[in-house]
């Protein structure tokens, strides 16, 4: 089995010394496959505890590359070792962190138990480890915020285009500062700031200005922004043409998680991890009177009843 990671976060290495002897003198070497390059060599590994884990070692390592890598654990030498422990490892490039919840809120709502009936926890020793169900828990917060059309975090949309009603376009009635305005994708806007790569950029005809860099925002001046609603009004500078005329790269999404889109995101979690070969190692079949199957679409189906109430008006 291949164990998954993340650039920059630390993993552990555990091996078994042969007949879990404590004191041994185990070693680890750590090879970067696609370059057979030696990233640890034959380095020491450290016992966890002679009392309560005799013969149990351990290596924490954090990777500042991603690739694949093929772990060597070993006593005597690598060219002849007398006892010898493989494993192979997969870092990815995301640093991402999980915002809606946590792999320890997900070891609370499965209720996980050892053969013992103590509590269980996910880590990074466990099927799924700790990586493998954060990476779940980043795959149903997009799902959600693509499902919502809405974010409870800090998210980034690149160029969305928008047409722009010019003056002449008024109806009998209206106003010309109604013209002035763009209801933007999305609320809850972050602040605009370039720094933060943030951009608000309109067609002259021949080129994109970034009205961020070439103009002054505030009420009264060039342009000015609804951060709560979404709206963009155009002040002593708008557009002169119509069709997709203007360009917005922004960050937008609530600073807080509400507690019932939390619970959603640990069901749709549940859901995906027990919906695989490995469920059955997760979770037994009969815990609470309810069939597998039934509890999954239990679950589906309320998380998907309270991601209705979040959707927004499109």
């Amino acid at each position: 089995m291949v164990r998954t990671g993340n650039r920059n976060v630390a993993l552990t290495f555990l091996y078994t010394s042969k007949g879990r002897v404590t004191g041994a003198t185990c070693k680890i070497r750590l090879v970067d496959i696609a370059n057979t390059t030696k990233i640890l060599d034959d380095l020491a590994m450290t016992e966890v505890s002679a009392t309560i884990a005799p013969g149990l070692y351990k290596y924490v390592w954090i990777p500042s590359a991603s690739g694949s890598y093929a772990a060597y654990m070993f006593e005597g030498t690598i060219d002849n070792p007398t006892w010898l422990q493989t494993e192979e490892v997969e870092v990815s490039s995301s640093t991402s962190s999980v915002t809606y919840t946590t792999v320890a809120a997900i070891s609370l709502f499965l209720g996980l138990r050892d053969n013992e009936g103590n509590r269980l926890s996910i880590s990074g020793e466990t099927i799924p480890s700790s990586d493998d169900v954060s990476d779940i828990i980043l795959e149903v917060e997009d799902f959600i915020d693509q499902y919502t059309h809405h974010s409870w975090r800090s998210t980034t949309v690149s160029n969305e285009v928008y047409d722009y009603m010019p003056p002449e376009c008024l109806g009998y009635g209206e106003r010309a500062d109604q013209n002035r305005s763009i209801c933007l994708k999305h609320r809850k806007i972050r602040t605009f700031s370039h720094a933060d790569g943030d951009k608000l950029e309109v067609w002259n005809g021949s080129a994109w200005i970034d009205y961020l860099t070439a103009y002054t925002e505030g009420r009264g001046l060039d342009f000015w922004v609804d951060y709560e609603m979404g709206i963009l009004f155009f002040g002593r500078q708008y557009p002169t043409i119509r069709e997709k005329s203007v360009r917005v790269t922004c960050r937008y999404g609530e600073s807080t998680v509400p507690r019932d889109i939390q619970r959603a995101t640990k069901m749709l979690v549940a859901v995906e991890m027990l919906s695989g070969d490995e469920g059955n190692n997760v979770m037994s079949t009969g815990q609470g009177g309810l069939t597998m199957k039934d509890r999954l679409e239990k679950w589906n189906e309320k998380a998907m009843e309270i991601l209705q109430t979040h959707m927004e008006v499109q």
